[in-house]
């Protein structure tokens, strides 16, 4: 044999090798990516992704009430200030000592 077909020849052996081996560690590579691909679809199902999306919608109804409580607040604010003004006035006491008396009244003849 020729010296430049054994050149040829090894040349075209250590071609195929490194194809091989090429493909190989592809192919690894595509195993490992799938293998990865798929732990981070599981990790979609864990029980701390559930309670993160629970605690968001959490966070949004609080989020509303504390909205909500501004009106509240300023209602109880005026309220406070009407009774810190003074007294019960004499007509409403006198339309409930009105009323006891109409209810004494009733329980007599209710047996």
């Amino acid at each position: 044999m020729e010296p430049t077909a054994i050149v040829w020849a090894a040349t075209a052996a250590a071609l195929i090798v490194v194809a091989v081996l090429a493909g190989v560690n592809a192919k690894r590579a595509a195993d490992e990516l799938s293998r990865i691909s798929k732990r981070v679809n599981a990790f979609a199902d864990l029980p701390l992704n559930a309670a993160l999306a629970k605690a968001g919608t959490d966070a949004a109804r609080l989020s509303t009430a504390l909205d909500q409580m501004t009106p509240l607040v300023a209602r109880a604010q005026t309220a406070i200030a009407t009774i810190r003004r003074g007294p019960i006035p004499p007509d409403v006491v006198g339309g409930i000592v009105r009323i006891g008396v109409e209810v004494q009244a009733l329980q007599q003849f209710i047996p």
